[in-house]
């Protein structure tokens, strides 16, 4: 057989056909010779996954019944289902037919239908009093008239604003009355949201599980539908209500709304294969709309599929990487002789047994396979969007070689990744992806926090018709990082062009030909500018530590909130306040990112405490709190610069220990960027992510206990700010 395998490929064939070689002169038991032939084919396909080959049919006698049925069994034994019933099929009586597409499981209605197209998304219609009810794909579909807000399912929806502002639209009013002002909470501590984004928040007071807020917009209502099914998914619910999304406040024509929401369902099937969702509700309040919504199901029903995209040909995949199609039958059954058929990416099944229930059986049998045997996985993430086009060929070739499947799915204006496979061979492409994805994000972090510095400072050079003439912003901000990080020296490449920039020397040296040019920093108006309360410094002075008047509000201020939680005999004997522009300016970029990253998610600024000993005061004040330290007291919660939430825990003699000399002892009141966080561990380097779908989406520090914090750490440096030392005994 690999002989004929081998030259039938060499000669570009498509087919071939095998009688049950052996089992007459040469005498071969017949299931040995069935299970030899299965494994020579399926060892050829796996081991050859372009050859021409795709059609492979074992033809047995139509009346030797002992070897039709040692082939049957082999098969059933590869599949692991049970034997199907002996009867043959005659032209006159063919029994009950199904055709299965993609990976199906058993649908919510209790018949399954065929559409004389040979295939539809949309079937069995049912129309009810009451409900309309039909099958998309294995979703169960209903249209009701009713009151979205009284629906017991897993999750309700609810199409909404980039504010998440539930006073405004009809669903919106409904659940912010019936469900209490506890939904509208959570989403302005969500924030502003980009059009196709799903936020989930819980249903207060009404009887769903779950509330999902739709972005949506008239533009793109289709894949706003796909991203809340696919949330549903992803978030492992089984049944949800949708309104009739875009027919309200869009303006949307409410034909328009029902074709594009029965189209929207049917892609999300053919392009997810969904494994939970299984009942979608569409419950309108307006008779007229439901009327809309019938009409478009009528109009669906037993449509041909168009580019169906399920998941069989990753079943065929595990039988035999390659492998298309083996038939097994008898030679005058040339009216069953249907191969498995084969569109894009997808495989068709028919099959064909005595009864109803053989079928059923079939079908479940066969999702077992595919539930064991592959997985079809979602990596959802911003920086998906910026892979260029080579990135995506590597990962592409690179998912080859594990024979996994990946595409770019785009479904407005979230982009994804969809993964296909064997489940270890989709986790070693998943990481991968994940890598170059972290990648991608890391550079957009920093081109992000460059362009964020070039805000307040412009770098410029004697260009050659003796000029200065700055930098673009990008350049500029990683210039000024390295000069805020007092850095000797920083590299830059400029149109494909490496120059160094020298600090000292404020010069730009061409790394070609060591040409070399002055350079300067200049600060820009209505830059980050530094605190009115600060007293002048001259040109050349990088720190100044400036006495408050014991008498001032400053002070005051100072010291009550330090004393609130020491002792009496504790006495404050001078607060300085830290004047360091370099580090205030680099303290205040982070802030302004972060604020715009968290966007009122998070009180991302708080004033909190450091204790030090004496050494250490001029270091802090002029190069700031250094992670570097870290372990010199504890790590229990980290590798990072620590502070407290109370001045005594900072003022306790661990942390503040009194000067040998003066017994003055010493801590600062400081700004600190503490943003989203969560609870910390030991040797973190760095705070952990939010998701396990998304490495680059991370806390931004770490506590003690996330409920009741009472102290902070952050692992950057410029997060915290040196405001006051406060001189105490």
């Amino acid at each position: 057989m690999k002989g004929c395998f081998e030259r039938a490929s060499r000669g570009g064939a498509t087919s071939i056909v095998f009688p049950a070689v052996g089992t007459g002169g040469l005498g071969y038991p017949k299931d040995f010779t069935a299970r030899i032939m299965y494994e020579e084919a399926i060892a050829f396909s796996r081991q050859n996954p372009r050859s021409s080959v795709s059609d492979i049919r074992f033809v047995v006698y139509d009346k030797d019944m002992p070897t039709i049925k040692a082939f049957e069994d082999e098969i059933c034994n590869l599949s692991g289902a049970k034997r199907p019933s002996t009867k043959r099929h005659k032209t006159s009586s063919r029994g009950h037919g199904y055709e299965a597409m993609g990976a199906t499981a058993s649908t919510p209605s209790p018949s399954p239908s065929v559409s004389s197209d040979g295939g539809s998304l949309y079937t069995n219609l049912r129309k009810n009093k009451g409900i309309w009810q039909m099958n998309i794909g294995t979703i169960c579909v209903q249209v009701q008239k009713g009151d979205i807000t009284a629906e017991k399912t897993d999750a309700i929806v609810n199409s909404t604003n980039e504010k998440l502002d539930l006073s405004i639209g009809g669903v919106s009013k409904a659940i912010l009355h019936k469900g209490g002002q506890g939904i509208q909470s959570e989403c302005r501590r969500v924030g502003r949201q980009q059009f196709g984004s799903v936020v989930i928040t819980s249903s207060g007071y009404l009887p769903c599980g779950k509330i999902l807020h739709l972005v949506s917009s008239s533009q793109n209502i289709e894949g706003d539908i796909m991203n809340v099914l696919s949330a549903a998914e992803q978030n492992r619910m089984k049944s949800i209500a949708l309104p009739a999304i875009g027919t309200g406040a869009l303006g949307i024509n409410p034909k328009e709304v029902a074709a594009k929401t029965l189209k929207a369902i049917g892609d999300f099937f053919q392009r997810t294969n969904p494994k939970v969702l299984k009942l979608v509700k569409i419950t309108i309040f307006q008779p007229n709309l439901v009327n809309d919504f019938q009409q478009a199901m009528d109009h669906v029903h037993l449509m041909p599929m168009n580019d169906p995209r399920g998941g069989f040909s990753k079943f065929v995949g595990a039988v035999g990487q390659a492998f298309k199609s083996v038939f097994v039958g008898s030679e005058k059954d040339d009216d069953i002789h249907v191969p498995a058929k084969i569109i894009g990416d997808a495989v068709i099944l028919y099959i064909f047994a005595g009864s109803e229930k053989d079928i059923q059986g079939a079908i479940t049998q066969i999702d077992k396979v595919i539930t064991d045997e592959f997985i079809d996985h979602v990596i959802t993430k911003d920086s998906v969007n910026k892979l260029t086009d080579r990135e995506m060929s590597d990962l592409i070739r690179n998912a080859e070689r594990h024979h996994v499947k990946l595409e770019k799915v785009d479904t407005g204006s979230v982009a994804r990744l969809r993964l296909q496979g064997a489940p270890q061979a989709v986790m070693a492409v998943q990481s991968e992806v994940d890598l170059i994805l972290e990648r991608i994000a890391e550079e957009e972090r920093r081109i992000s926090e460059a362009k964020m510095l070039a805000r307040n400072v412009r770098w410029l050079y004697l260009n050659d018709k003796e000029t200065y003439e700055q930098y673009d912003d990008e350049v500029t901000g990683f210039i000024e990082k390295a000069y805020l990080d007092d850095r000797k020296t920083v590299t830059v490449d400029i149109e494909g062009g490496k120059y160094t920039i020298d600090f000292k020397k404020m010069t730009e040296v061409d790394m070609d030909d060591k040409s070399e040019v002055p350079v300067r920093r200049e600060l820009k108006e209505g830059g980050i500018s530094l605190p009115n309360t600060w007293r002048k410094m001259a040109d050349n002075e990088q720190v100044k530590r400036v006495p408050l008047d014991a008498t001032s509000t400053e002070f005051q201020d100072v010291a009550t909130t330090f004393m609130v939680s020491l002792q009496p005999h504790n006495v404050v004997q001078k607060i300085e306040r830290i004047q360091n522009p370099r580090l205030f300016r680099q303290y205040m970029v982070l802030k302004q990112n972060m604020d715009r990253k968290n966007m009122g998610k998070a009180n991302n600024e708080r004033l909190l405490y450091h204790g030090t000993g004496a050494d250490s005061v001029d270091k802090i004040n002029s190069g700031g709190f250094n992670r570097s330290f870290a372990g010199k007291n504890a790590t229990v919660y980290g590798a990072g610069s620590y502070f407290a939430v109370n001045s005594s825990y900072s003022a306790s003699m661990t942390y503040s220990p009194p000067d040998p000399i003066t017994s003055l002892r010493y801590v600062y009141q400081a700004k600190v960027l503490t943003g989203e966080f969560t609870t910390g561990s030991r040797g973190m380097l760095v705070p952990p992510s939010k998701s396990g779908s998304d490495p680059t989406d991370c806390y931004d520090s770490v506590t003690d206990n996330p409920s009741r914090p009472s102290l902070f750490v952050v692992f950057n440096d410029a997060m915290a700010y040196p405001e006051y030392l406060i001189t105490f005994t």
